[in-house]
């Protein structure tokens, strides 16, 4: 199973910050929290304010700073109520309309963030924070040739605003994934801010999208490398560095990923993918279980944990998980070939086949499960049944050389000595290393009166496979008489 990983970029709009100056009611309140706030004081100057507030509820300036702190701290809902009743009081303050449409953004609402962004470009055309947030309104809602037109109209006004230029790349890399033009803004972006943790992961994840996997791992490890506590810089970079088959650096990331966010889920599914890539399944065992802790749900999780179960010997509760993927997700061929495999090796003929039968309907052109389905029905003495599987895997690969070793079997059985021959031998000639081939040979040679070169193949099979106790056995019945 593919180690997958979602990398989520939220556009932040930028703030104003509208500084109070003599003539407003309540100078000295005001004044206060500003002095406050530049000390850090966040939490003293927003109390400061609301008693200001209280006092005089239609203050414009004290509910214009007042939201404006509260989007700084991170509180929008109460800057939505308080900003939204300063544009009532001012609304041509662009000041007004930057900070409550960047507090709509940070609550998800876009629509409402849209027409404050809007009145604020149309209030000051030549603000590059104005565009830019409006920008970020267009982009979040889908409209990229606008969201583009913004960004460049922001970076004309600032031209050395790396978060303007990054915005640009994002969308241009949403419009068209590993463009050219997405490239240059997130290069340009990183040039004017090479330390930004950000830019750096956007950029690795456009080179990586436009093929230039190079790259896209330098960018990446230099963002993993500056911010070690970034969870997507960690989770981007794993990322790449499993689909390179680094799997021991991956692990690496994704393990720091996981201490920087215990209860995301991506981290604890891919580890258990790399674990088991590394053979090391009581491990993967462990993180798949931690990932369906936090989706349980999943199919694929699920499986993965299955499979890991299985591999340490746990084949009843292995079932269990298959069984579970399969309600949740009807549709995965790979968990029902999966499920069949662990049910061949546990020779619960049935229920293989019925799993091997449904993998086929979902991949229809899988020939290994066309073969392995063709060995069951040919175990449980359905040759006819067994043949047409064999007949459809090597129509579909005609160089499938066990396939052709099926139908030898089954010709020999329906008493065509002379067809299974003409199968053994194309076998032969397809994968001259395939001891199974030699022996059946043999047998059927051995029926048309030939032990000679019966002998001569069963020879041929312990050469290759010391160990083969069908060739060893029918070498020394032969030797003996």
């Amino acid at each position: 199973m593919k180690a997958r990983s979602l990398i989520a970029v939220v556009l932040l709009a930028v703030l104003c910050l509208w500084i109070a100056t003599a003539g407003h009611s309540a100078p000295s309140a005001v004044d206060k929290a500003a002095d406050l706030f530049k000390k850090g004081n966040t939490a003293e100057a927003i109390a400061t304010l609301k008693a200001a507030n209280e006092a005089k509820p239609n203050d414009p300036n004290v509910l214009s700073w007042l939201g404006y702190l509260y989007v700084k701290s991170g509180q929008y809902n109460e800057a939505v109520g308080v900003l939204e009743r300063a544009v009532q009081l001012k609304p041509k303050n662009p000041d007004v309309r930057i900070n409550l449409g960047s507090a709509y953004t940070n609550l998800g609402d876009d629509a409402k963030a849209l027409p404050h962004n809007l009145e604020a470009v149309k209030l000051r055309p030549k603000s590059a924070d104005a565009h830019y947030n409006l920008a970020n309104s267009y982009a979040n809602t889908g409209r990229l040739d606008e969201a583009i037109a913004e960004y460049k109209a922001a970076q004309t006004l600032s031209p050395n605003a790396a978060n303007v230029k990054n915005g640009l790349g994002l969308a241009l890399q949403q419009k068209s994934s590993g463009s050219p033009e997405s490239i240059a803004a997130f290069e340009q972006a990183v040039r004017c801010d090479p330390q930004n943790v950000r830019y750096l992961t956007d950029l690795g994840m456009a080179y990586k999208s436009g093929g230039k996997l190079a790259s896209a791992r330098s960018a990446l490890r230099q963002a993993a490398a500056v911010g070690p506590n970034d969870y997507m810089a960690r989770v981007a970079y794993g990322e790449i560095l499993s689909e390179n088959n680094q799997n021991e650096e991956a692990v690496k990331e994704y393990e720091a990923a996981s201490k920087v966010r215990p209860d995301e889920f991506v981290p604890h599914y891919n580890l258990g993918v790399l674990y088991g890539r590394q053979g090391n399944f009581a491990d993967a065992a462990r993180e798949y279980s931690r990932a369906l802790q936090l989706q349980p749900t999943s199919a694929q999780a699920l499986a993965g944990h299955g499979w890991a179960l299985y591999k340490t010997g746990k084949a009843p509760e292995a079932i269990a998980q298959f069984k579970a993927a399969t309600e949740k997700d009807q549709n995965s061929g790979d968990i029902y070939n999966n499920l069949a495999i662990i049910y061949t090796n546990e020779k619960m003929k049935d229920e293989a086949e019925a799993a091997w039968t449904q993998t086929l309907r979902l991949q229809p052109r899988n020939t290994a499960a066309m073969m392995a389905l063709g060995n069951l029905l040919l175990q449980k003495g359905q040759t006819a049944k067994a043949q047409e599987h064999y007949e459809k895997a090597v129509t579909l690969d005609p160089k499938f050389a066990e396939a052709h070793v099926g139908l030898g079997l089954c010709y020999d059985r329906a008493g065509n000595v002379d067809k299974a021959i003409e199968e053994y031998r194309t076998a032969i000639k397809l994968n001259p290393n395939l001891p199974s081939a030699y022996n059946n040979l043999g047998t059927a040679l051995e029926k048309k009166g030939q032990p000679q070169e019966a002998i001569a193949q069963y020879k041929k099979a312990l050469e290759l496979n010391k160990n083969h106790t069908d060739a060893k056995f029918n070498l020394e019945r032969l030797t003996k008489e």
